[in-house]
């Protein structure tokens, strides 16, 4: 098979939809405006665009996903591969939008707006067999992990402060997302000694189900600190597995500790209705 660098293609793309548009023709001017309103490409489709883009020509798309190569550009524009699937490291796209200028690095999360342009088969700059759609983008957005992957479906406000001895933890809100729930935590030593709590310690209880810490690595959320020294306080987001959204009462269950062993520091039990 060839060798083609994915750039050339799709520099190529680019400069072809430059001149249409520019042509002095009105009938060029139409035809290719009628191209690109053939249609959309439905989100339950979308695979069936990725198995066939030649079907899907010219048909509007929108998705979101993770760029995985260093992105190439040129005086024409911007060439990305990105991964539509990116929790599982598929569905490789070519994406090209005309925006040199665009700030996106390797590992950033992105949506793309964009027409299907067909399939392409060749070579990458390292020799490995590419197949892939191809988008023509007419928008492209960084994202976060969160907007990307994991967006909130809905959000609990809790707003709840346990003090023991000075020493306070917060529970601002619980997000529900559907791969994961996320509890926004905020903990305060205002004691004399040193205090600690551990995030690996939490537990989430949904009806008769409790549940443990779910570390997510991909998301680089804040994490909470372990260990407080007096006056300091940390804050931090810990994820847990999904949970049903008609769950009517969660419990939030921390384990803390403080360097004066006289004292008696209770489990931190928040009790959250989600109404």
């Amino acid at each position: 098979m060839k060798k083609v660098l994915f750039s050339l293609l799709m520099g190529s793309l680019l400069l072809l939809g430059a001149c249409s548009e520019e042509g002095d023709s009105s009938k060029e001017k139409e035809t290719v405006s009628d191209q690109k309103s053939k249609g959309t490409v439905d989100a339950k489709d979308f695979n069936k665009m990725y198995t066939n883009p030649d079907k899907y020509k010219n048909y509007q798309v929108s998705f979101t996903g993770r760029v995985f190569t260093d992105p190439e550009r040129d005086d024409n524009g911007i060439y990305l591969q990105v991964w539509a699937d990116p929790k599982n490291g598929e569905k490789n796209i070519l994406v090209g939008y005309s925006d040199s200028d665009l700030e996106v690095n390797m590992d950033d999360y992105i949506s793309v707006e964009g027409v299907v342009e067909k399939t392409f088969e060749g070579e990458n700059a390292f020799g490995a067999k590419v197949v892939a759609p191809v988008i023509k983008a007419s928008k492209v957005e960084v994202l976060d992990y969160m907007a990307a992957v994991a967006p909130t479906l809905k959000t609990i406000e809790v707003n709840q402060d346990i003090n023991q001895h000075g020493f306070i933890v917060h529970v601002d809100k619980v997000e529900l997302a559907e791969n994961e729930t996320r509890v926004y935590v905020k903990a305060k030593n205002e004691s004399k000694d040193n205090v600690s709590l551990f995030s690996s310690s939490t537990k989430l209880i949904v009806g008769s189900k409790q549940m443990e810490e779910d570390m997510n690595y991909e998301a680089d959320y804040p994490e909470l600190q372990s260990d407080l020294i007096p006056e300091t306080e940390t804050e931090g987001i810990i994820t847990f597995g999904k949970i049903d959204e008609t769950e009517k009462t969660l419990k939030f269950y921390a384990e803390g500790y403080s360097d004066d062993y006289e004292l008696d520091i209770d489990p931190f039990v928040f009790t959250i209705q989600n109404d």
